[in-house]
């Protein structure tokens, strides 16, 4: 499974997977499963989860691989870790204010699973610069997101973005980090 992640602004379909829910959601409960491990189990964050670390077996199996920025999970986070177009908006400033590692963990799996989703990351970069980023931190929990994105905008219009999966996303993608999704629990 390869999907390209294109640019924003250019209305495609490519590399998305929205009409195999299905298949999304064996791909969703098992990076689940896999952050939850690594959450519960082993008390580490990967700080660097996004599609490129993920592997997919010949048994269509996922697994997480390249875990050089991962940390113990309630540890601060006080440096600039992961891929900036996955990183959580609060790891851009972690020298100034430490961050928690497991919260940043779960703002990188929305844009996952917004790629996954789409075909398109919901945003360049999490920083009030961008856009599509900047209305997600003004305007928490507003499914209008998806009414502008140019990947969700047709789906919106047309009802083929469930509500519950667009809660998810947002509840993934909150700017503010204690409004975040806090447990891999509250995703099952």
């Amino acid at each position: 499974l390869h999907l390209k992640t294109g640019e924003l602004g250019v209305e495609h379909k490519q590399g998305s997977i929205h009409d195999d829910r299905v298949l999304l959601q064996a791909l969703y409960n098992q990076l689940i499963s896999a952050v939850g491990s690594m959450h519960n189990k082993a008390g580490v964050a990967h700080m660097d989860i996004k599609l490129e670390n993920v592997l997919i077996s010949k048994d269509g199996i996922l697994k997480l691989c390249d875990f050089g920025f991962c940390c113990y999970s309630n540890n601060l986070v006080s440096k600039k870790l992961g891929t900036e177009s996955y990183m959580a908006p609060e790891i851009h400033e972690a020298r100034i204010n430490p961050c928690k590692a497991q919260t940043a963990d779960f703002f990188s799996l929305g844009v996952l699973f917004f790629i996954l989703a789409f075909g398109a990351p919901p945003f360049h970069t999490a920083e009030k610069q961008d856009t599509y980023f900047r209305y997600i931190k003004l305007r928490p929990g507003s499914t209008d997101f998806f009414k502008f994105h140019p990947h969700t905008r047709v789906l919106f219009r047309e009802g083929k973005i469930e509500d519950s999966f667009m809660s998810l996303l947002l509840a993934l993608l909150c700017a503010d980090p204690n409004q975040r999704v806090q447990s891999i629990e509250s995703l099952l």
